[in-house]
């Protein structure tokens, strides 16, 4: 159970985190401009596939232009190269001997600054590219109410579940001092599995199959697929609660790992 002084001591973390990447606001405008150059790309693609195929139709091309907008959006939201890259300096400066030193725990010292920076980013940057490629080319309504609701939750399980595959993976940078190797190949590999541009009924049967079986669909595929409506009105609660059940399974798989990682650590460092 959290006490009252974690829970403000983590609550600091979570400011601490926003303010630092407040001070970074020069680059605002350039994570903008990336991300609505980034919906440019994919909504050019889909109109040129669309112009091949009339038979898609306007509603394919307006489905997909709203993926493209919101899986643009989730990517700056989710915080799992956050979460790396605050492990990554830690190890490097060595800073890591004071954050083990705090009354809280290292993954929840972590947490909080991603928190903090996922707060920060969707206030500043998701919330403008999705204001302005909306109004740039298009951003449809949730399919129904019930939909907009589950999506809404769908967003909170896939940052959670974020948080806690960028820790899992940042683990095992303790056992190498560094993040580097990982963030580039991982980045890939989720987007791919996740449907960050290309959603699975595009997929053939088998890679279908396989990125349906692995948690990262729930980062993008899963939430903007409930918005559109394609997921049944009577399935939200149980993809909801399947999604949640991997958050869990991989923030538990992380606990065991954090005192292996502990270990390796102290071996390493004296």
């Amino acid at each position: 159970m959290v006490g009252p002084g974690r829970a403000l001591a983590a609550s600091a973390l979570v400011r601490s985190g926003f303010a630092r990447t407040l001070a970074d606001r020069a680059n605002l405008a350039l994570y903008c401009a990336i991300g609505l150059m980034t919906v440019l790309a994919q909504v050019t693609i889909w109109r040129s596939v669309v112009e091949a195929d009339p038979a898609a139709g306007p509603i394919a091309l307006a489905q997909m232009v709203t993926y493209s907008v919101l899986s643009t959006a989730l990517t700056e939201l989710l915080p799992i190269h956050v979460t790396l890259r605050i492990v990554d300096e830690r190890l490097r400066t060595g800073n890591i001997a004071i954050d083990l030193l705090r009354p809280i725990p290292y993954p929840l010292v972590v947490a909080g600054e991603s928190i903090g920076v996922a707060a920060f980013r969707a206030v500043f940057t998701t919330l403008p590219i999705l204001g302005l490629a909306g109004l740039l080319f298009g951003l449809g309504r949730p399919a129904t109410l019930a939909a907009g609701v589950a999506f809404a939750l769908a967003v909170l399980i896939s940052v959670a579940l974020s948080l806690a595959i960028g820790f899992l993976l940042a683990l095992v940078a303790f056992r190498y001092l560094t993040t580097l190797f990982l963030e580039w190949s991982v980045n890939a590999l989720i987007r791919v599995f996740g449907g960050a541009f290309l959603p699975f009924w595009f997929f053939p049967t088998g890679l279908a199959e396989l990125a349906g079986a692995l948690p990262f669909r729930y980062l993008y595929f899963v939430p903007v697929s409930i918005y559109l409506g394609r997921v049944p009105p009577a399935d939200l609660a149980g993809t909801l609660l399947i999604g949640a059940g991997w958050a869990l399974a991989i923030a538990g798989a992380t606990a065991w790992l954090w005192r292996r990682a502990l270990r390796w650590l102290i071996v390493g460092g004296g």
